[in-house]
């Protein structure tokens, strides 16, 4: 993962943090490795290309998972990543976003970015 002074760190609910970082246009994810003291799994995320102007916020629960709060199975929602973002530059700029969540194997997933604001709006 490149080095920069603005990376942003979020943690989930199990102490894992992960980092993201925008960098010459490429958005990266990677996460810590307590064991190994270093940063690892160093990836970009899909679809942001010519991304700036990076906020994470880990959310616990993100995702409806399609259990009722009284069934006894826990949770009625998954955690997730809300990833939001900038993509273009000057007048032209707009805002996405794009969510993270983990698969059944524990792998981070994304959905598709989504863009929030169209230039006028």
């Amino acid at each position: 993962m490149p080095y920069s002074g603005s990376i942003q760190i979020v943690n989930d609910s199990n102490g894992t943090a992960y980092a993201f970082l925008a960098d010459n246009g490429t958005l990266w994810i990677c996460e810590w490795d307590a064991d190994a003291e270093r940063w690892v799994k160093g990836k970009e995320v899909p679809e942001t290309s010519g991304a700036f102007g990076t906020k994470a916020l880990y959310v616990e629960n993100l995702w409806p998972n399609g259990k009722t709060e009284n069934s006894g199975q826990g949770s009625a929602h998954n955690a997730g990543i809300v990833l939001a973002y900038r993509l273009g530059r000057g007048s032209s700029t707009e805002i996405y976003t794009s969510l993270g969540f983990w698969d059944s194997n524990g792998v981070l997933q994304w959905s598709t970015p989504s863009q929030l604001t169209n230039d006028n709006v």
